[in-house]
């Protein structure tokens, strides 16, 4: 157990279809079948202090799944905004973007070019699919 990597994905969010991110120990990341699709990037891992692994995949026609090296990354921005008008005992939010836009993962593409492009993120692999990449092969 020891000689596996420390990771953090980020990958969509099946409640909202925001990017949110795991940190565990990763055992296994790749293409596998899964439903109808053919190849769907899945990984597997331990997630930080548990014993079991889980798998997490993006089956969605694109695909969004960044698995980064390390623990304790950036975190990404909240998914909800605060409003005006709340109280001690009651807190106003509404969401950034409507339900599984795809504002979410361009927010999160913003959030990382930099970090990647500046060494702050080492990433183990890039599972992010763009609109059309898969019809041009």
């Amino acid at each position: 157990m020891s000689n596996q990597r420390k990771v953090t994905v980020y990958l969509r969010s099946e409640f909202m279809g925001n990017v949110v991110g795991y940190e565990g120990l990763l055992v296994f990341h790749g293409l596998r079948p899964y439903a109808q699709h053919a190849a769907v990037p899945t990984m597997e891992m331990i997630p930080r202090g548990k014993r079991k692994p889980i798998v997490l995949r993006d089956s969605s026609v694109q695909p969004w799944m960044l698995i980064a090296d390390g623990w304790d990354l950036p975190p990404m921005e909240p998914a909800f905004d605060d409003l005006p008008g709340g109280s001690d005992n009651l807190r106003c939010s509404r969401s950034r973007h409507l339900s599984h836009s795809p504002q979410w993962t361009c927010d999160a593409d913003l959030h990382f070019a930099p970090l990647i492009a500046s060494g702050a993120i080492k990433v183990v692999v890039d599972y992010r699919v763009a609109a059309g990449d898969e019809e041009d092969e």
